[in-house]
């Protein structure tokens, strides 16, 4: 890559894993080439209110009605999926980003940008999968290459008709970050956590998407450390401060997550496709509480099938299966993400050769 081929990234901020993968090749990129990488959000390109509007509308369905997002996903997870906002999208890019798109590198981390980016003319057009199942919002055959988390994606999209030589099998982008080695110690002892208990960890995502969270933090507030992540979800960070936690740690919005995660000896979480990578990474047991239907539930199956997490919907069941890791009667060391070479180094090295 250099500075004759300006490079855009694609994404959305539903969920906050699309903009997270962005954020890391962003990073990798401009310091592996020095080319400025610009970030551009999908539905900003209709209008400037419509991103917080759209992330705030999946929070709610997934927090208060599953399955009718269930069902808005099976409609549009289909073949032709592409729609008259798809080729208003394109255009409003190509106006964005001007003459220059010619040469411009243009990267898709969110499904359907993918099938916006096949309505324009570009030096290279990538999509890099972010979850480990392909949505059709994804897939088209005017792509110059795809970035995938396994070979069962490569066999989708073969199937789909997408020529075999442009996947390319790299794992999804975690951020540099989460490569570090950390001083488990003096991160407990910075936070005021207790050496002495286990640390459980609970994650809802970037809308903080928790089912029963109250009733899993006083499942665990007694006998163990416990730190959850409430990200967008002020209401629930409010109740919880209210109450009278002895052992847990309450956070919105964190910039060392990376930390956080290192020092868990067990996470319960929803199955976004980055959440469960950066847990896998540090080898860390998952438990998905409650899976969300659509790309998180094939993530759950996945990661359940390469025994790196336990899928469990029932309140009973939680409690009994986290003692057993905790007490390490139970194990979830199923190894998907690559420690060695990170996503982030494959995908630049594919792009640099493909120039």
């Amino acid at each position: 890559m250099t500075k004759n081929n300006p490079i855009y990234i694609i994404t959305e901020n539903i969920g906050q894993g699309h903009r997270s993968v962005s954020e890391a090749l962003k990073e990798s990129i401009e310091d592996e080439s020095g080319t400025k990488v610009v970030v551009i959000d999908y539905f900003s390109l209709i209008g400037q209110g419509l991103e917080k509007s759209m992330g705030n509308i999946y929070g709610y369905l997934i927090l208060n009605f599953p399955y009718l997002y269930k069902l808005i996903y099976s409609l549009i997870d289909r073949e032709d999926s592409s729609t008259l906002m798809d080729m208003l999208i394109a255009q409003r890019l190509k106006n964005k980003i001007g003459p220059n798109i010619k040469n411009a590198i243009l990267i898709a981390t969110f499904p359907n940008s993918t099938i916006a980016l096949s309505f324009i003319k570009a030096h290279r057009r990538y999509a890099v999968i972010t979850d480990y199942y392909a949505h059709q919002g994804w897939i088209t055959q005017k792509i110059d290459g795809y970035f995938v988390a396994n070979k069962e994606i490569k066999l989708q999209l073969k199937k789909a008709g997408i020529n075999e030589n442009t996947i390319h099998i790299t794992g999804i982008p975690i951020k540099k970050e989460f490569y570090k080695k950390v001083n488990k110690l003096n991160i407990k002892k910075q936070l005021g956590i207790n050496n002495s208990k286990k640390v459980v960890l609970i994650l809802g995502g970037g809308d903080g998407v928790i089912p029963d969270a109250e009733y899993i933090v006083s499942l665990f507030d007694n006998k163990n450390n416990v730190i959850i992540i409430t990200a967008k979800n002020y209401s629930l960070k409010k109740s919880l401060e209210k109450r009278n936690l002895k052992n847990t740690k309450i956070f919105g919005y964190v910039d060392n997550m990376y930390e956080l995660i290192s020092i868990a000896d067990l996470a319960i979480t929803k199955a976004g496709g980055i959440s469960l990578s950066e847990l896998n990474l540090k080898r860390i047991p998952i438990i998905v509480y409650k899976t969300i239907p659509g790309q998180e539930t094939a993530n759950t199956i996945y990661f359940t099938k390469k025994h790196a997490c336990k899928e469990i919907n029932d309140k009973k069941e939680l409690k009994i299966t986290a003692n057993k890791i905790l007490s390490g009667k139970m194990k979830l060391n199923g190894i998907i993400v690559d420690t060695k070479i990170p996503a982030f180094n494959k995908i630049i090295n594919i792009i640099n050769k493909d120039l």
